[in-house]
C-alpha cells in the first residue's frame, strides 16, 4: 500500500500538483515534529478522511493524493519519498488504527497493497499487520498451516516466514520491536490457542523453549492485585489513577486484610466493590503486561510481589495456580524481575 509512499508525500511534501514534479515548496516540513505530536498527526489524518477541516497544505495533499497513488509517486522528489516512508512506518508501528482507516478509504480493494508489498518490505516496511486474524481463528485449516510453518512441518506463507524469522528476537526482547497491532494480535491468537487448541499451543511452546524463551510472570497479576491498577475501566488507554494512594503497607502488614483480598481473588469469599472490579480486570492486565499501569501503580505492584515471594510464598503460589494454570504468564520476564531484585 504505497498509500503513504504517497499518502504522506502528503506530509513530507504536501505536493501541489505541478508537472512534471510536485512542488518542493514543502520539502522542509518538520516531520519529527509531526511524528512526536498525536494532535498534529491526527489533524492530517482527519483531513484526509474528511473528518475535520484541512489546512491549506492538507487540502492540497488530499487533492493530489489520488494522482500520486495512480502514478506510483512518479512526480515525487527523493525528499518526499523518504519522508513519506518515515511517516508510513510510524503509522504502521504506532497508530495502526489510523493506518487502517486511511487504507480503507484510499485502497478499498487492496490493489496498492498487493502491488507494493515486496518493494516496501525492502525498505523495512511490513504490511502484515492487517492480516485478518478472525478469519484465521475461525478456520482450523488456516491456523494449522501457521502452526505447521512455525514447527517446521510445512512451507510457510510470506507472513508466516516473516513471523518465524522474527520470533527468536521477539522472545528474547519481550516483543520490544513489535507494533501495537502485532502485540494485540499475538495476544488474541495465544488466547485462542490456549482455550481451544491447547495441543497446538504446547507444540509452539516446545519450539519456543528450544529457542530459549524466558518463562512468563505472574508479576503482572500481582501488580494488578495490589497496585490498585484494575479498579474501574481504562481511561484513555490507562487504568484509573483513583486508587493510586492505595496503602499497600497497611494491607501487607495485616493478615486480616491480606486474607480478605486473597479470598476475594480466589473465589473463597465476598468481595468489596473495588475488589470485585479488580478481579474482573485482572485478565486484561495480565494480557497487556500492565501497559495501562501508571509508574506509581507499577512500584506498588513490585513491592507487593517482592513481599509475597519472600514472605508469603504460599499465597503467591495460590494466585499463580489460579491465574496462570498453564504457566504462560511465568516465562517471559523472569530475567527482568531478577534484575530488579525479584526472584521467582
Amino acid at each position: 500500500m504505497k498509500l503513504f509512499v504517497i499518502c504522506f508525500v502528503a506530509i513530507a511534501s504536501v505536493a501541489l500538483a505541478e508537472d512534471p514534479k510536485y512542488t518542493t515548496k514543502y520539502d522542509n516540513v518538520d516531520l519529527e515534529e509531526i511524528i512526536k505530536s498525536d494532535r498534529l498527526m491526527k489533524n492530517y489524518v482527519n483531513c484526509l478522511l474528511e473528518k475535520g477541516k484541512c489546512t491549506p497544505d492538507g487540502a492540497e495533499l488530499k487533492k493530489v493524493l489520488p494522482d500520486a497513488l495512480h502514478t506510483d509517486c512518479s512526480k515525487c522528489s527523493e525528499t518526499q519519498k523518504n519522508g513519506s516512508k518515515k511517516i508510513m512506518r510510524h503509522l504502521i508501528d504506532n497508530k495502526p488504527e489510523w493506518w487502517k482507516e486511511l487504507e480503507n478509504k484510499y485502497d478499498k480493494e487492496g490493489s496498492y497493497k498487493k502491488q507494493y508489498r515486496e518493494e516496501l518490505a525492502k525498505e523495512g516496511i511490513k504490511l502484515y499487520d492487517n492480516v485478518d486474524l478472525d478469519a484465521i481463528i475461525r478456520s482450523d485449516r488456516l491456523l494449522k498451516n501457521y502452526v505447521d510453518c512455525m514447527v517446521g512441518r510445512k512451507k510457510c506463507t510470506k507472513d508466516g516466514e516473516e513471523l518465524k524469522r522474527n520470533l527468536p528476537d521477539a522472545l528474547q526482547t519481550a516483543c520490544s520491536k513489535c507494533s501495537e497491532a502485532q502485540k494485540a494480535g499475538s495476544r488474541k491468537i495465544i488466547r485462542h490457542l490456549i482455550t481451544n487448541r491447547p495441543q497446538w499451543f504446547r507444540e509452539l511452546e516446545l519450539v519456543s523453549e528450544r529457542q530459549t524463551m524466558r518463562t512468563v510472570i505472574l508479576a503482572s497479576c500481582v501488580f494488578v492485585i495490589f497496585g490498585g491498577v484494575c479498579y474501574g475501566r481504562p481511561e484513555e488507554e490507562k487504568y484509573t489513577s483513583k486508587y493510586d494512594n492505595f496503602n499497600i503497607d497497611e494491607v501487607l502488614e495485616s493478615d486480616r486484610l491480606l486474607k480478605n483480598y486473597m479470598n476475594c481473588l480466589m473465589d473463597r469469599g465476598r468481595c468489596t466493590t473495588e475488589a470485585a472490579e479488580l478481579k474482573k480486570n485482572i485478565p486484561d492486565a495480565l494480557e497487556n503486561n500492565c501497559q495501562k499501569c501508571s509508574e506509581k501503580q507499577r512500584k506498588i505492584g513490585e513491592k507487593a510481589l517482592t513481599f509475597l515471594i519472600e514472605k508469603r510464598k504460599e499465597l503467591f503460589d495460590e494466585l499463580e495456580a489460579k491465574y496462570d494454570p498453564n504457566g504462560i504468564y511465568r516465562k517471559k520476564y523472569e530475567k527482568e524481575l531478577q534484575e530488579r531484585g525479584i526472584k521467582l
